[in-house]
């Protein structure tokens, strides 16, 4: 999978593995964040493609933790590779890795991916991490060397803040002070086979300002050289060399049970399954919601909120340890062609004046079956995200009657849906018009209290976004500026 199509998909989190599957399971952890201003870089990353230019740059560091929590190892092997420094560009007997024309090592291609979102789910900056070895860092008993690569079951492995491509570059795009989200996937490329593939996909907030958070002891460059120097050894067939050692990051509410604790279910909060300082755990049966994990309806095991059902609305996606986050939807068709216009009415003492409107014309072609099924299966949901998150979700329930009608009809190629009765979400009408590029057309209205408008003052960019259900398409028009903004009115239009 080349980086420029590399998707994060949030429906991974619905799918449920198959409980024969006897493979391993690598789950990813973020950890130790922090931003470095003025970054030199070693110049392989330059040419990796990891950041624009070897100086000044602002690099958004973070470490990386890959747990096997399945029920097998994860057995990689001696990749088989010739001595990389002499051989860059080559292939290996494992055709995953390949020897790095940069670095002098063999990288596993397509190991990592790393996002930075902004809170509504838009796309900021991107960056990628080549994996060079897979061992038992973290591990009561270390099986996997460099030599011969794998994570047992329970062990980690821990690519660290500091290590070369560790960290998203920020230098070039704008990155304004405020909250965002880092949203990072191991086997992005699907190259390992995995029990469970839904906790792939790690995501973390974070501030950008003033205030950064530390961070963690990490590798140092002798830990680096050290790992390389071991993995290029024993690809040669010489004795393992010294492994990388673990850094120390333990902090009470990142959901692992750290030394010293004696539960950590994910957050600092008192009154659930685990106390505020992570010294405390709740007796076992007590029933429980876990926001981080999305759940509800759970009950208190070893100081976790275990079981329960996963709840989010139809704009968000469940993002442990995070909970509901808007996912990053980069399937999103986006607005070219003809205008797009989103307007937005609040009547706080007359309710039933509220009124919605979005026009949108698609970038790419839509055809009919694009938006499934909605005349008898497909649900679809506007979201409105400001930069503060989610603002306004409405349902188009798929099939139904409306006044004894049926709610969903298709004309000429043409998808309309109509209820005069405004439910459940206040969607009065829409029409989903298919075609090529420029000329496919979305256009819906809602009115009333269903719309539960309230104090719009949207904070930019808007994103207004339609999904569909049981699919990752969707269709969105960002709009970085309003022509009008206030409490009660917001519109804004983009002309192409």
């Amino acid at each position: 999978m080349s980086r420029a199509t590399r998707l994060f998909c949030a429906l991974a989190f619905l799918l449920v593995p198959s409980a024969a599957a006897a493979l391993p399971d690598l789950s990813a952890e973020i950890f130790g964040i922090a931003i470095e201003e003025n970054g030199v870089v070693n110049p392989g990353d330059v040419v990796e493609g990891c950041a624009g230019a070897r100086t000044g740059r602002r690099l958004l560091h973070f470490s990386l933790r890959s747990r096997n929590l399945g029920p097998d190892d994860l057995i990689m092997g001696n990749p088989g590779c010739p001595n990389c420094s002499a051989n860059p560009g080559a292939v290996c007997a494992n055709p995953n890795y390949i020897c790095s024309e940069a670095h002098g090592h063999p990288h596993f291609e397509g190991f990592a991916g790393a996002e930075l979102l902004d809170v509504s789910g838009v796309l900021i900056a991107t960056g990628h991490k080549q994996g060079f070895c897979f061992l038992d860092l973290e591990c009561a008993n270390p099986v996997y060397t460099c030599g011969y690569q794998g994570i047992s079951v329970g062990c980690s492995d821990i690519y660290s803040a500091g290590l070369p491509c560790q960290y998203i570059d920020i230098t070039d795009v704008a990155v304004p002070d405020g909250d965002y989200i880092l949203r990072v996937t191991v086997d992005e490329g699907g190259l390992i086979d995995e029990a469970n593939e839904n906790n792939n996909v790690a995501s973390t907030a974070l501030h950008i300002g003033d205030v950064e958070p530390p961070i963690c002891s990490a590798y140092t460059a002798a830990d680096q050289s050290t790992a390389i120097l071991a993995l290029e050894a024993e690809t040669a067939g010489q004795p393992d060399l010294a492994p990388r050692s673990s850094p120390v990051c333990a902090a009470c509410g990142n959901g692992t049970r750290d030394a010293g604790e004696v539960c950590d279910d994910g957050n600092t909060d008192d009154g659930d399954c685990c106390s505020s300082d992570c010294q405390a755990a709740a007796s076992d049966g007590i029933s429980c919601t876990n926001p981080g994990q999305c759940t509800i309806e759970g009950t208190c095991f070893s100081g976790e909120c275990s079981g329960g059902k996963v709840e989010c609305d139809p704009c968000l996606s469940c993002q442990p340890p995070l909970g509901c986050q808007p996912p990053a939807n980069l399937l999103c068709d986006a607005m070219a062609g003809s205008a797009s216009i989103a307007t937005l009415v609040d009547r706080p003492t007359n309710p039933d004046g509220d009124t919605l409107s979005w026009r949108f014309t698609s970038g790419s072609p839509i055809a009919l079956l694009d938006f499934g099924s909605p005349t008898t299966a497909t649900d679809l949901t506007l979201c409105v995200f400001d930069h503060n998150g989610l603002k306004l979700s409405s349902t188009i329930p798929a099939g139904g009657l409306c006044h004894g009608r049926p709610c969903w009809q298709e004309r000429n190629g043409v998808l309309g849906y109509s209820d005069p009765d405004l439910s459940p979400d206040g969607v009065r009408s829409l029409q989903l018009k298919p075609g090529a590029a420029g000329q496919a057309e979305i256009l819906l209205r809602g009115q009333g209290p269903n719309l539960a408008l309230s104090d719009l003052g949207l904070e930019a960019p808007v994103t207004v976004r339609l999904k569909r259900a049981g699919g990752p398409a969707c269709w969105q028009a960002r709009f970085p500026a309003a022509q009008r903004n206030t409490s009660l009115v917001y519109k804004a239009r983009i002309n192409n």
